[in-house]
C-alpha cells in the first residue's frame, strides 16, 4: 500500500493526476486479484521509478489500461459462466433437496421408532399371561390322566341300572316269606302236621332263611358300596 502511494505521487507529476490514478488503480487490481507475485509487483515498481519520458509513461498507462479491459473482460466472463454454472448447480441442488424432502418422508422418527417400542412392551407384558405350549403340554397330560382314571369311575347311567335292579329286588322281595311268616306257619302246622314234617319243613325253611339272608346280605353290600363308589365318584368330579 505504501509503495502504490509513492508510485501514485510520482506519477501525478509526471502523467497527471487522473491518468496516474487509473494506473495505479490498475495495477493495483492485478496485484489483488493474483495476476503478478509480489516480486514481480516490486520490480514493476521499481521501473517505473526509473521511467523519464512522459511517452514511456504513456505507453504503460495505455498497456496497463488494456490489459486491465481485458482482464476485465475475462473477470467478467468468468462471473457469468460461474453464474450460469451456479444456477444449474443451485437447481440441481434444489430438485435433488427436493427428493430428499419426499425420501425423508417416509423416514421413521424417534417418535415413531418410541411409539412402536411403547407398543412391543405393552405386547411383552401382556404376553407374560399367555399360555406356552408347554403349559398346555402340561394340561393335556393332567386331562389324559382324568380320563384314564374315570374310566373306572360309574356313571349315573351306571347308578341307574343299579337303582333298577335294586327296585326290582325289593319288588320280588315282597313274596318273600319272613321269620314272622315261618313262625306263624309253625305255630298252625303244630296241629296238623307231625314232629317229622314239622322238623323237615324247618330245616327246609332254615336253609332258605339263611340262603335269603346271604342274598340280603349281599344285596345290601351292594348297595352300599354302590351308594360310597357314587358319592366317591361325586368328590372325584367336584
Amino acid at each position: 500500500m505504501t509503495d502504490l502511494i509513492k508510485l501514485y505521487e510520482l506519477l501525478k507529476e509526471k502523467i497527471g493526476e487522473e491518468t496516474a490514478k487509473l494506473l495505479v488503480d490498475t495495477i493495483s487490481k492485478i496485484y489483488s486479484n493474483g495476476y503478478i507475485k509480489n516480486e514481480q509487483f516490486i520490480e514493476v515498481i521499481r521501473k517505473l521509478d526509473e521511467f523519464a519520458r512522459r511517452e514511456d509513461l504513456d505507453k504503460l498507462s495505455n498497456y496497463i489500461i488494456e490489459l486491465s479491459r481485458a482482464i476485465e473482460g475475462r473477470i467478467k466472463s468468468f462471473e457469468d459462466m460461474v453464474k450460469f454454472e451456479f444456477s444449474n448447480i443451485w437447481q440441481e441442488l434444489k430438485q435433488l433437496s427436493g427428493k430428499i424432502e419426499e425420501i425423508q418422508k417416509n423416514f421413521a422418527t424417534r417418535d415413531d421408532i418410541k411409539r412402536i417400542e411403547e407398543r412391543i412392551e405393552k405386547i411383552e407384558e401382556e404376553q407374560k399371561n399367555f399360555a406356552t405350549k408347554d403349559d398346555i403340554k402340561r394340561i393335556e397330560e393332567r386331562i389324559e390322566k382324568i380320563e384314564a382314571n374315570q374310566e373306572n369311575f360309574a356313571t349315573k347311567d351306571d347308578i341307574k341300572r343299579i337303582e333298577e335292579r335294586i327296585e326290582k329286588i325289593e319288588e320280588e322281595q315282597k313274596n318273600f316269606a319272613t321269620k314272622d311268616d315261618i313262625r306263624e306257619l309253625k305255630e298252625e302246622q303244630k296241629n296238623f302236621a307231625t314232629k317229622d314234617d314239622i322238623k323237615r319243613i324247618e330245616e327246609r325253611f332254615e336253609k332258605r332263611i339263611e340262603r335269603l339272608e346271604k342274598m340280603i346280605l349281599g344285596f345290601y353290600i351292594s348297595v352300599i358300596s354302590s351308594i360310597l363308589l357314587y358319592f366317591i365318584i361325586r368328590i372325584f368330579l367336584h
